[in-house]
């Protein structure tokens, strides 16, 4: 089997891998004797350790699977909602079977067993497990634990911050900060400051003291690595800040 998964939130994560929970199924069959034929009602016991025995209400011999379920109701605080199915049931005075499936009893159930006190003609009755319960387990080497790491820087969802964006003053140095973030939001270390640009634009038209910044700087704090822009701004007025970032690099081939 091949599980494929896309992560989108970065971090640590325990993945596990486990086998489902396989229900009890028990199977109660019944026969009449040889020249007999089946008649009258008959009770299942179950046996729980540290409780007493529980009984259920009378079961016809020809019961619908229906009514054998109903009549375990009364049992359900010890094991659970049942289903059950009827087979072989052609002549119900000559044989029937039921077979008892423990929907919410998790793990391997102790067997029932039949008081055929009331039940007329009975030549033979067998109760036997057809499906052995098992609760639900890990495989081998679950669970473990991975690490999904942010992936690759998305323009569209890095974002910029600091004191730089909002004021600076002519002649002396201001700084502004961006965080990467891949294209979930998850924020990513700036590993590659070197593909990052900016450029300060004064408002005046005919200025053309424009302002490259490329001094760009990894820092942290709080645990969370971002870049930092330093820039000296030379006219007074209104600057336009612009941030590109290279998502791939030009390469040229010279023979």
């Amino acid at each position: 089997h091949t599980v494929a998964y896309t992560p989108k939130v970065s971090g640590s994560y325990q993945i596990d891998i486990k086998i489902p929970n396989t229900p009890e199924v028990q199977q109660v069959a019944v026969s009449a004797a040889t020249d007999s034929e089946l008649s009258g009602t008959f009770t299942i016991v179950y046996l729980q350790p540290g409780f007493d025995p529980i009984s259920s209400d009378s079961i016809s011999f020809d019961s619908t699977a229906e009514d054998f379920e109903i009549a375990l109701r009364n049992m359900s605080d010890i094991i659970g909602s049942v289903e059950v199915s009827r087979h072989n049931c052609a002549s119900p005075a000559i044989s029937c079977s039921w077979n008892v499936t423990f929907l919410s009893f998790h793990g391997d159930s102790n067997m029932i067993l039949l008081n055929k006190s009331q039940l007329g003609g009975v030549g033979d009755v067998e109760i036997q497990e057809l499906v052995k319960g098992h609760i639900s387990k890990s495989i081998i080497g679950m669970p473990r634990t991975i690490d999904v790491s942010a992936g690759d820087i998305d323009p569209s969802m890095t974002t910029a911050f600091g004191k730089g964006l909002v004021k600076a003053k002519a002649g002396e140095k201001s700084t502004f900060s961006i965080q990467p973030k891949d294209g979930y939001g998850n924020d990513k270390q700036c590993e590659s400051s070197d593909l990052f640009y900016s450029a300060i634009y004064p408002e005046a038209k005919n200025d053309d003291s424009t302002v490259v910044s490329n001094n760009v700087e990894s820092s942290q704090q709080e645990n969370i690595d971002f870049c930092s822009f330093n820039y000296v701004p030379l006219t007074s007025g209104f600057h336009t800040v612009a941030i590109v970032y290279a998502t791939s690099r030009e390469r040229q081939v010279i023979t």
